[in-house]
This record gives structure tokens, sequence and C-alpha cells, in this order.
């Protein structure tokens, strides 16, 4: 039986389709800005480190720019160095 479309013929693998998809790219490419900490925090694990693109599926372009734009934010004292950016939660 077929997988999800992976597998062509017994034995043989298809690539999946590929993540890189051009208009998200471009869209991401127009958002990006260190003072936009929301969009960059969604590139950041929980300890503070910028997810690599192979994680990520961003072009190699964009990537770079998404690491200077972090680096950037936290030069700046907008965005934490050490952890990521969560929302406080207030009691009610």
């Amino acid at each position: 039986m077929f997988t999800e479309g992976l597998l062509a013929k017994r034995g043989t693998f298809v690539k999946p389709p590929n993540l890189k998809d051009e208009r998200s790219t471009k869209i991401l490419t127009e958002c990006l800005d260190f003072r936009d900490v929301k969009v960059l925090s969604n590139f950041v694990t929980d300890t503070g480190r910028i997810i690599p693109r192979r994680k990520t599926g961003v072009r190699q372009k964009v990537q770079r720019k998404m690491n200077r734009a972090i680096k950037t934010a936290r030069q700046m004292a907008i965005m934490p160095f050490d952890e990521r950016l969560v929302p406080i939660r207030r009691r009610t």
C-alpha cells in the first residue's frame, strides 16, 4: 500500500513535497524586522537558541536575515538572550 504518497514503487522512496514554499518565504521576508519580536520569537527555542534552518524549512537568505534580526533585537534589549518571549499571565 502507498503511505501518503511517499512510496512510489516497492522499495523506492519519493521525496516529500518541498517545505520551502516561495509564497510563505516572500511573506516572511517582508515581515522580518528586529522590532517585530512576536514573529522572531517563533524561531527561538525556550532556552534562547536560534532554531536551525533544517528545522524551520526557510531558505538560506531568509535564515541569515532572521538571524541578524534576532541578534539585533537582543543587542537593543528588545528580546531576551536566554529565554523565549512568553506573554505574562495575570491573575484574575
